[in-house]
């Protein structure tokens, strides 16, 4: 038995005001759905074992369905659907999301600065100039405000942000009562106790345009506001949040707000659930962080009762792998050196996760088989490569299968003047001596359809890796 690798990329492609003729011309290329190397670079035997399965919906009624695989047979199905029917579903926000209020939603929270924001209102209303008013949150706040989103299963508390200067932000509820969600608010205040700091000043501008309409902005300089992370398990949401100050200038120095009035201190916080209700009354901090870290990802494994927690800690970027019956780090890997300023983009599969830094370094972090949690391989996407295309965004896929990292992205064309349904995948593998190769196709289904302008979207995509036979 040899792993194989195997991705699974479903791509959705919706046209607009495309004429009879354009489907008819694609149902002709239905039942032979072929890939042309159009650049390539590297030994193709790299791509031993690797398949594509690809899923192409135009105009909602042709589809395919091609299992392409670069060294072997490509094979497709096709079906013509006469009735559209609407598959999407409804975005739902899932654990405890931030609610991204600005300080208008915050006149909620203050009487003083909504007396404040009036009266700048009004001066703005008297010769329709623009007002600016510079906040110090000290002056208003004792504590940060804790606004936010919540939603498991039936259950929701969802924040409505104030939408205008006469609008104040409000909550719903749905699945919990109204006495019950609102003690799960002030739950939430009184256990996330964070001191304004004394350098967070923030600015509104009000103007008054004609017909009496408003428009407001802002800036914000040193200021921190929740920004939440989730695990939600089917008896337990476990959450942390991001504790950095935003920086007044470049390359300055991280900062982080103050958490020690928290009960436990800053760390990851155990909310149960049951079929229908949250027990805030026994939320508690289980996972102690240091209070000069900073949480930058928080994932889990239900199957593996595991969580992965990525740490911003003394300049580098590091993962603890947590065991969730004892709350205590089954691995701790060291991933890079990281700054105030970095990003992290983290992709997490079945048996691996791969970490990517600034959409050019990676490290792969893979299972093995006494249960911890080891680097298996680390690289960099080539400077001539990224300047193409940026293989490391979030259409990227991968498969790992201990040696090779496979890398496949299909990236849509958007809006052209003369449009072309460009599918393009591209695909990389990397091995520990760096990129082995590299390659470009072009589908069939690519081709000029028609000349016509129209939108060409990427709906969605995932990934599969599967063990069989050579």
């Amino acid at each position: 038995m040899k792993r194989v690798l195997c991705f699974l990329l479903v791509l959705l492609l919706l046209g607009a005001s495309l004429v009879t003729v354009t489907g008819v011309a694609l149902v002709k290329e239905s039942d032979n759905v072929t890939f042309t190397v159009i650049d390539e670079w590297g030994d193709r035997r790299n791509l031993q074992g690797v398949t594509a399965d690809m899923e192409f919906t135009h105009n909602e009624k042709l589809n395919w369905s091609v299992e392409f695989t670069p060294l072997g047979e490509t094979k497709t199905e096709y079906e013509y659907n006469t009735i559209v029917t609407d598959k999407g579903e409804a975005y739902r926000l899932y654990g405890i999301t931030n609610a991204n209020y600005n300080l208008l939603d915050l006149k909620n929270d203050s009487r003083q600065l909504k007396s404040d924001i009036e009266t700048l209102k009004g001066e703005a209303m008297k010769d329709g100039d623009i007002r600016t008013m510079t906040i110090r949150m000290k002056d208003y706040f004792e504590y940060y405000p804790v606004n936010f989103n919540f939603s498991v299963d039936e259950m929701s508390v969802s924040w409505y942000t104030a939408m205008g200067y006469d609008d104040v932000g409000s909550y719903s509820f749905s699945g919990i009562s109204y006495s019950r969600g609102n003690s799960f608010l002030q739950a939430m205040r009184d256990f996330l106790k964070i001191p304004v700091h004394e350098d967070d000043v923030r600015e509104i501008r009000i103007h008054r345009h004609e017909g009496g309409t408003y428009s407001y902005g802002g800036a914000y300089s040193g200021s921190f506001d929740f920004d939440f992370y989730n695990a939600v398990f089917s008896d337990m949401l476990y959450f942390t949040f991001r504790n950095e100050i935003t920086k007044h200038d470049q390359g300055e120095e991280k900062r982080v707000v103050d958490t020690s009035l928290i009960p436990g201190g800053y760390g990851i916080y155990a909310l149960p659930l049951t079929e229908n209700d949250v027990k805030y009354e026994e939320m508690k901090t289980v996972y102690s962080i240091p209070a000069t870290s900073t949480v930058r990802a928080l994932m889990k494994d239900e199957e593996r009762n595991e969580l992965y927690l990525a740490l911003h800690e003394n300049g580098k970027y590091i993962l603890h792998v947590i065991d969730i019956s004892t709350m205590t780090d089954i691995s701790v890997i060291e991933l890079f050196d990281f700054h105030e300023d970095g990003y992290v983009h983290v992709n997490q599969y079945e048996d691996f996760l791969v970490f990517i830094k600034n959409s050019v370094d990676f490290n792969v972090v893979k299972r093995t088989e006494d249960g911890k949690y080891e680097s298996a391989l680390t690289g960099a996407m080539p400077p001539e490569i990224i300047a193409d295309r940026d293989y490391f965004s979030g259409n990227s896929r991968f498969a790992f299968d201990g040696e090779r990292l496979v890398v496949l992205v299909i990236e849509d064309s958007g809006y052209e003047e003369i449009s072309i349904l460009s599918i393009q995948p591209d695909v990389m593998v990397f091995t520990k001596d760096g990129l082995q190769y590299y390659c470009k196709w072009l589908c069939s289904l690519g081709e000029p359809a028609v000349h016509w302008p129209q939108f060409v979207y990427k709906k969605s995509d995932s990934v599969r890796i599967n063990n069989t036979e050579k």
